[in-house]
């Protein structure tokens, strides 16, 4: 058998089959030949892994943690006000926090109310049916109180609207101003089973309130609510208010991520042009040669950047639609949240962060690049998922670290470069134990590959040489 057709019964044998063939020989040079190619594989993975590290920690401390701080100013709760955030004084917008005279309580209509209750024997109470002898201490009670009304979803409709519901006379009933203060911004059921002053007696007994009209009174006043405030006014404004702060944390997350890259590459670019020069110069470190050179590589690297324009525009481009997306959807998601639970400043950064990544490998998952098998896309996307994980926990370990620090100077900066110093080596880290894992099986293949296409080039290197000596020879 010739080299030649050794070489191609190589190629035509498996990966795995080769290095399991060679594995499972008693022949000590083929064994030793494998570990002399494990070992420089391992060799490489180590070198990419160093690479990796410092690419993670640069993109960490850069996006996450440094762009981050400037395009966005997160607020408890999210951007859009939900009725659970309202009702827990947490407003997205300093316009939607209660104020009375956005519910302008016309005098007119308060006068009404009570001349409407008019008797001979002075004017009926609508909660307890008595007669109250001076006009002095009839007061008309709005039943859904201003400001619960105003949690309960007031703050999504307009001023005017606002008005008309405080003068809603379907909403209005002139009871004792003994009832009336105590009862104060209190849903009304729930006061009427409260204990009274008395501490005995419930609120409905103490005021001997009849609580069958009552009830009617409030369902009344619970429709009239209705009339303000419903499902489609809720649809209306939460779409809206979606809609509005979804393209702009779109802009922005957008925007963090193509800039956030380009300043990556620079980063590592410049790193590596002043370790080289470093390098060069160890014995006159600092001199005007290693300034001279420096300066030099560094005009290098700027001029690399002006003629590969096109390409940092595409990427540029690409990162943009990337964030865009993911940032409003991360949004839409916080808004969901938010109906339920009212998220930190913290939980709102972690949700539009990690939502990030997992955007990334959800489309890889699910439209993996070319080429890429099955078990490569899981793979990647597993590390994307460390990746999410990792941010998170640097968000909330930041907090930490700032809390430990008290009131030391720069403070905040310290916390966020630690923060993203940790977070970065703690992906790499354990994106690197999870490659000694290997669940999905890549890595194996990929040193298999490695090893084969290595024994390839020897045999063709061999091949070669003694075709020359045969060429050399005339044979």
């Amino acid at each position: 058998m010739t080299l030649d057709d050794l070489r191609k019964k190589l190629l035509s044998i498996p990966r795995p089959e080769l290095v399991a063939k060679i594995k499972a020989s008693t022949n000590t040079d083929a064994k030793a030949l494998i570990n002399e190619l494990t070992n420089a594989y391992n060799a490489i993975q180590f070198a990419e892994f160093t690479r990796a590290t410092r690419s993670t920690v640069i993109d960490t401390l850069i996006r996450p943690f440094g762009l981050g701080a400037i395009f966005f100013k997160d607020k408890r709760g999210g951007n859009v006000t939900t009725i659970h955030n309202a009702k827990q004084g947490t407003y997205a917008n300093e316009e939607e926090v209660y104020s009375r005279n956005d519910y302008k309580f016309r005098q007119k209509i308060k006068d009404e109310i009570k001349d409407n209750n008019l008797t001979e024997g002075g004017y009926t109470d609508g909660y307890t049916n008595k007669n109250i002898k001076n006009k002095e201490d009839v007061e008309a009670d709005h039943v859904v109180p201003l400001s619960r009304f105003h949690q309960e979803g007031g703050f999504m409709i307009s001023k005017n609207d606002k008005r008309k519901f405080s003068n809603d006379k379907e909403n209005l009933v002139p009871t004792h101003h003994d009832i009336n203060e105590p009862k104060g911004s209190k849903d009304l059921i729930g006061w009427l089973e409260e204990i009274s002053k008395d501490g005995k007696s419930t609120n409905a007994e103490y005021h001997e309130i009849d609580k069958k009209q009552a009830e009617k009174i409030y369902q009344q006043a619970k429709e009239t609510q209705k009339k303000y405030v419903n499902r489609k006014v809720e649809v209306n404004y939460y779409a809206k208010n979606i809609l509005k702060t979804g393209a702009k944390e779109a802009a922005k997350l957008g925007f963090r991520q193509a800039i956030g890259l380009f300043l990556k590459e620079l980063v590592e670019k410049i790193w590596d042009e002043v370790l080289d020069v470093y390098r060069e110069h160890k014995s006159n470190k600092f001199s005007e040669s290693f300034w001279n050179k420096l300066s030099t590589r560094l005009l290098t690297v700027g001029n690399s950047i002006v003629k590969d324009w096109e390409n940092i525009f595409n990427k540029f481009i690409n990162d943009f639609k990337e964030g865009a997306i993911s940032g409003f959807l991360s949004n839409l998601l916080t808004v969901v949240v938010n109906i339920f639970l009212t998220t930190s400043k913290r939980v709102v950064r972690m949700i539009r962060e990690g939502f990030l990544s997992l955007l990334q490998a959800f489309k890889v998952l699910a439209f993996p690049p070319e080429g890429m098998t099955p078990q490569a896309a899981a793979d990647t996307a597993a590390k994307m998922t460390i990746t999410a994980l990792g941010v998170t926990g640097g968000i909330a370990l930041e907090e930490v670290i700032e809390k430990a620090l008290g009131a030391l100077p720069l403070t905040n900066t310290i916390s966020v470069v630690l923060a993203g110093l940790i977070s970065g080596l703690t992906i790499s880290f354990t994106i690197y134990a999870f490659d000694k894992l290997d669940v999905f099986g890549v890595n194996g293949q990929k040193r298999q590959g490695y090893i084969k296409d290595e024994l390839t080039r020897q045999i063709k290197e061999e091949t070669e040489k003694i075709g020359d000596i045969f060429s050399k020879l005339g044979i």
